[in-house]
């Protein structure tokens, strides 16, 4: 989880493209569904 976290911070603070994710973080599908999945779900607005 960490590192998919990690993986976050690095795209968007360089502001890269998901695909030229380094390989020494996590897949960069698997890191691009987990920041997609936490951008459409706000905090409380379930």
């Amino acid at each position: 989880m960490r590192e998919i976290v990690n993986a976050i911070f690095y795209v968007l603070r360089g502001g890269i493209a998901w695909s030229l994710l380094p390989k020494d973080f996590t897949r960069w599908p698997t890191t691009y569904r987990w920041f997609a999945g936490s951008a459409t779900t706000a905090p409380g607005s379930g």
